[in-house]
C-alpha cells in the first residue's frame, strides 16, 4: 500500500531532518567516534518556503536517535506530523522504532507502524514500511488494517 503523506505535499523535503539535527550536533561526521551517543527528546522541524517559510511543514520527533554507520540513524519512538499551510494537522505517524537513512533520504523498518489522519477519520497500521522523503511516499509491506470513520458524504453530481 503506497500513500502520499500529505495531498498538499509535492515538494521535495529539501533537508532531512535528523541529518541537520545530528549534523549540527557534531554527530554525522564520525559516528564511531562517538561511541553509543544517543540524543534523546529530540524535535526537527521542517517549514515551507516562501511565502510560508514561518510555517512548519513536517515535524520530526524521536523519543532517542543514536547514529549507526553508512549515514544511517536508528530513531527509538518515532513521531512524524504533517500540516498543511493553515498549520493543520494532516497526518500523524508513529512507530516504535525504524532507521533514518541520510543518503537516501529515507525512514524504514520491518517493525510496526501507525498512522492516522489529523481529523482522526483515516487510521492504518501495518508491519514494515519505507517512507521516501524524495517523493513523500509511504508504503507499507505487510498486515496493513486500515479504518475509515464517518467518512464524508459524497457531492451529488448534477
Amino acid at each position: 500500500m503506497s500513500l502520499p503523506l500529505s495531498a498538499n505535499h509535492s515538494r521535495r523535503v529539501s533537508a532531512p531532518w535528523l541529518a541537520l539535527l545530528l549534523a549540527t550536533s557534531g554527530l554525522m561526521a564520525a559516528p564511531e567516534k562517538f561511541g553509543n551517543t544517543v540524543v534523546k527528546n529530540f524535535a526537527v522541524p521542517d517549514n515551507f518556503g516562501p511565502p510560508h517559510e514561518t510555517q512548519i511543514k513536517s515535524l520530526l520527533q524521536g523519543d532517542e536517535a543514536e547514529p549507526q554507520s553508512g549515514g544511517q540513524i536508528l530513531i527509538r519512538g518515532l513521531k512524524l506530523q504533517t500540516f498543511n499551510e493553515a498549520g493543520e494537522t494532516e497526518m500523524v505517524v508513529r512507530a516504535p522504532q525504524c532507521i533514518f537513512d541520510t543518503v537516501q533520504h529515507a525512514v524504514y523498518s520491518d517493525g510496526r507502524l501507525e498512522a492516522q489522519s489529523g481529523d482522526g477519520r483515516f487510521f492504518f497500521e501495518g508491519q514494515g514500511f519505507l517512507l521516501q522523503q524524495t517523493n513523500s511516499t509511504l508504503t507499507i509491506s505487510n498486515r496493513v488494517h486500515t479504518i475509515i470513520k464517518n467518512p464524508r458524504p459524497a457531492a451529488h453530481k448534477k
